[in-house]
Order: structure tokens, then sequence, then C-alpha cells
């Protein structure tokens, strides 16, 4: 439920773009490869691959028509290898009008060993039919991730409620939860005029959030956040 960030953040913010090539649209990124110490692959080497790892399975997958497999064998492992984030992420890369492809090529440095049995450059080629197989292995994948019960703070994105049977606004918000240090979280909740009065509140004045206590489910964003047993101001400007 709480991951620790800090070698992802490091590792986002090490990395550079560089030169684009000739072709419809390439894009080159580079990361560090530092041992972080002497026993360990460093944690850029241990990402690419297991990045590397998880497009080739699922490609292999879809091209042996094995989808069912694999989610079954990543569901069955304290470790799996490919998660529904890596799915969403791959989905976006697709246009449904123009009907791309993506090549996903791996060069790895020569500072350390490489992976085993793998050659200087490794590819993998995602034909433009294969993104909803992959969605579909992502929803498959969610579907088994627990919701995250806690306390939440976050402000208030969006006011989508309607008048009530009392005549008071109630009904749908979308909050922007503040997580772990990482990037905001856009979750959507449910509430009644008497919490949405709060919402409306926070909505509107800057330095001012919402503490709201519930279940955090997985998915695309904006997530669900359901059963909410506290919802309250937290006033941080006075401070």
């Amino acid at each position: 439920p709480r991951l620790a960030l800090t070698k992802a953040t490091e590792l986002l913010d090490s990395s550079v773009f560089r030169h684009t090539q000739q072709g419809s649209f390439v894009l080159n990124v580079s990361c560090p490869v530092v041992p972080d110490n002497l026993f360990e692959k460093p944690f850029a080497r241990q990402t690419t691959h297991t990045l590397y790892e998880s497009l080739h399975m699922m490609v292999q997958a879809i091209e042996s028509d094995t989808e069912e497999v694999l989610v079954q064998s990543l569901l069955s492992t304290s470790e799996p290898r490919i998660s529904s984030n890596v799915c969403d992420a791959i989905v976006q890369m697709h246009d449904v009008n123009v009907g791309n492809s993506v090549d996903i090529s791996f060069r790895w440095s020569s500072v350390i060993e490489r992976p085993t049995s793998h050659a200087l450059v490794s590819l993998v080629q995602i034909q433009h039919d294969y993104f909803r197989k992959i969605e579909q292995i992502g929803v498959q994948l969610r579907s088994n991730e627990p919701p995250v019960r806690g306390a939440f703070v976050g402000t208030v994105e969006a006011l989508n409620g309607a008048i009530g049977p009392l005549q008071r606004r109630e009904g749908e918000i979308i909050l922007s939860l503040l997580i772990d240090g990482g990037p905001p979280v856009r979750a959507r909740v449910s509430v009644d005029d008497e919490w949405y009065e709060i919402a409306d509140k926070v909505h509107m004045h800057p330095g001012m959030f919402v503490k709201v206590i519930g279940e955090l489910h997985q998915g695309r964003q904006p997530r669900t956040l359901a059963n909410i047993t506290g919802f309250e101001l937290v006033d941080w400007s006075a401070q």
C-alpha cells in the first residue's frame, strides 16, 4: 500500500532526453547507470531490465494467445513482473484514430555487465492491435488489487454534485490526494450535503485541504474513494 518513491524519483530527475532521430517519432531517454553499492546492480539497471521483461512477456503472451496463462501466473506470485500501471502506461502511447504501433528498444551500457543472454540492443515491438489486449491484461491485474484503507489529505479539484431532496447540493466531487510525497492522485467520491458544503469551502479557498477517511480503490485516475467514515476541513493557511 505504501511505496518508497525516493529511488524512483531520483531516477526520473537524473534521466535526460537525448537527440531525436529520423522516423515517425523517435524519443531517446538516457538513464545513469551508477552503482548504489558494490553488491547490487544499479537501480536504473534493475528498473530498465524489469521494464524490458514486462514488455517482452506481454508481447510473447499476445503472439502465442496465452494472455490468460500470463495473468494467472502474475496473480499467483508474490513478486509479479507486470503491473496494471505498466499496462496503462503502454496503452496511453496508442492513438485509436492513428492506429500506431510502438517499438521500444533498450541499449545496455557497457559500464556494467548487461543482462545475461541479452544483445547490446534489445527490441520489443508492440503492434497496433496489441494495445487492446494489453489493456485487458491491465484490467484483469487491477481487479485483484485490494483497496487501500486510510486517511487521505488533498485539495478539491472539481464539484460535480446536484441539488438533492433537501434543496442542498450533494453528490460527486473530484479530489487531488497527496500520497507519500509522490505525484497527486485524482480520486472521485460521492458525499452528502454536509460534506459537500465542506468540499465547496475547500475548493474556493487556497490553503485549505480536506481530510477523508475511506478506501482508495486501484485503477485509472480518477480512482474511486468509497466507504467514507470521515470528512473534515484542514486549514493549513492559518498555521
